[in-house]
């Protein structure tokens, strides 16, 4: 039996970061990565799916219309490896500066920052749609292709 993950597959997740204040943190990658000395953290948190249409879901459909009512144009998000597939990534950065700390986030579709705004609710709330989904289900429901699967181990060998 083959069950059908509703209009996603091919999903992962990453969470990463970098404390800058390690003592052995090199200095030379700061530099390389324009981190200036008040700056003490930056995580990131990636999440990819593969869109889709099917019986039980029309996540690809629900993703252009959302993207359409927030006034951003699909085509400059393009992923470039696969048309329908969404990459989400959130940076957190955390400084130091003389009134304490200071945090800034940064949103990114397939790469490209996307503002929050009034105008830009209707992709996030799509967004938050797809990530409660994604966590309530279970493991046996993911569906991932094995050439994708492959293809990233080749990668994280690299």
């Amino acid at each position: 039996m083959q069950i059908n993950f509703t209009g996603i597959k091919n999903i992962g997740y990453e969470k990463s970061s970098i404390d800058y204040t390690r003592p052995d943190f090199p200095t030379e990658i700061k530099d390389y990565l324009g981190v200036d000395e008040n700056m003490l953290e930056t995580s990131w948190h990636w999440l990819n799916v593969e869109l889709k249409d099917d019986y039980n879901g029309k996540h690809l459909s629900d993703y252009k219309k959302a993207m359409k009512n927030s006034g951003l144009n699909i085509d400059d998000f393009s992923n470039p490896i696969n048309k329908n597939f969404l990459n989400i990534s959130i940076a957190d950065a955390i400084a130091e500066d003389e009134y304490g700390l200071v945090r800034e986030d940064a949103f990114y579709i397939n790469e490209k920052e996307v503002q929050l705004n009034d105008k830009t609710l209707p992709i996030f709330s799509y967004i938050a749609k797809l990530i409660r989904e994604v966590s309530k289900k279970p493991d046996e429901n993911f569906i991932v292709n094995k050439i994708i699967l492959k293809v990233k181990t080749q990668i994280t060998q690299l």
